[in-house]
């Protein structure tokens, strides 16, 4: 591993273990700042402890951050969901909750004065993850719409907190070539470096010319809530763990990535649904589209490659790693003999269903 890619694997916290907070503590913490007692359920994630809270009043969400991420970083996470709800109340985005003195999150040292994480608590939004919706083209297109209104949300945005490196950084995509050393399948490694050379042809050429602001930088299948039964579809946009400045097409970029389709059909046709609805909202040039097809498959190659060294390096984790990467070598393998450039103009076919929504707004 370079030099480079072994920090942004540990700024990251992927080289650090998963080390949950102790329970007793968090339970004292709840009760005497933010005035809350219930049950605590754990939850699998990536770096914080995370839990649900089970209270007579309502359930919460509980995250405790990683002692080695800087507080700046944690603070930052806490603080955009403050700016989104203020700039735009309809995003449906976890509300903070705070102390009793005001604060958005709690510090917590051992008795030693040692710094353990911050502990927040947030608003638990019920409902199904997208992941898990059999969703028709019309609710997609409300997913895509409302990431387009948290990207025009997070602009202005700024906060110490940003300046950071992320392996899940699309602009980072070339750092993370040696990690085909850890693909030992063959055809994989072929259709990677495919990839690779897509990106480093087409799109690192263009990248810091692109139009960049704070994003999302996540929002991921399970990073969506919706409710099938309701009109809006989608009731929650959570985890702001991944925010970053970036070129704005990474952010439908990674929208993209969880959903091309793995089957022989054509890859693109849910990805093209959703930016029907991204483009009702947020205006992308034609070269801004073109350039979202690389993206969105770089991305897919990041994380399958990333998920291969994680497996190596963090075995406990595994099954989790596995879980959250099943189908990315099949979108891989089908996007690519659907080719890049007949997925780029599928997706500028979108700009037609995005001036019929409008027309029907």
């Amino acid at each position: 591993m370079t030099e480079q890619m072994n920090a942004l694997f540990e700024e990251s916290g992927l080289t650090s273990r998963h080390q949950r907070i102790d329970e007793t503590r968090v339970h004292k913490e709840l009760q005497q700042h933010f005035g809350l007692t219930g049950t605590l359920h754990p939850i699998d994630t990536e770096k914080d402890s995370t839990f649900r809270l089970r209270t007579q009043g309502g359930d919460y969400l509980v995250k405790v951050s990683p002692r080695d991420e800087p507080l700046p970083i944690v603070r930052c996470q806490t603080d955009v969901i403050d700016w989104v709800q203020r700039v735009d109340p309809s995003i449906p985005v976890q509300s903070v909750l705070r102390t009793h003195d005001g604060a958005n999150h709690r510090v917590l040292h051992d008795s030693d004065g040692a710094y353990l994480g911050a502990l927040r608590v947030l608003e638990f939004i019920p409902g199904t993850m997208l992941g898990e919706a059999d969703a028709t083209p019309q609710q997609l297109a409300r997913v895509g719409a409302m990431l387009g209104k948290v990207d025009l949300a997070l602009q202005g945005f700024e906060h110490e907190g940003l300046d950071r490196p992320l392996v899940w950084n699309i602009s980072n995509f070339l750092v993370l070539e040696p990690l085909l050393n850890y693909e030992t399948n063959p055809e994989r490694r072929a259709m990677a470096e495919q990839i690779f050379a897509l990106y480093r042809e087409r799109l690192e050429p263009m990248r810091h010319s692109l139009r960049s602001q704070v994003i999302h930088g996540d929002l991921s299948a399970f990073n969506a809530v919706v409710d099938p039964d309701s009109e809006q579809f989608i009731t929650g946009v959570i985890d702001f763990g991944d925010v970053q400045i970036n070129p704005v097409i990474f952010e439908p970029a990674v929208l993209f990535a969880n959903h091309l389709l793995p089957a022989p059909a054509n890859p693109w046709s849910t990805a093209r649904d959703m930016l029907v609805g991204y483009l009702s909202e947020f205006e992308l040039s034609d070269e801004e589209i073109e350039l979202l097809a690389v993206a969105s498959i770089a991305r897919v190659a990041l994380r399958a490659l990333v998920t291969n060294w994680r497996i190596v390096h963090v075995p406990e984790r595994a099954e989790y790693l596995r879980s959250h990467a099943r189908e990315d070598w099949d979108r891989i393998e089908n996007t690519l003999a659907f080719g890049i450039d007949a997925g780029a103009a599928y997706l500028l076919t979108a700009r037609v269903g995005s001036h019929h929504e409008n027309s029907r707004a």
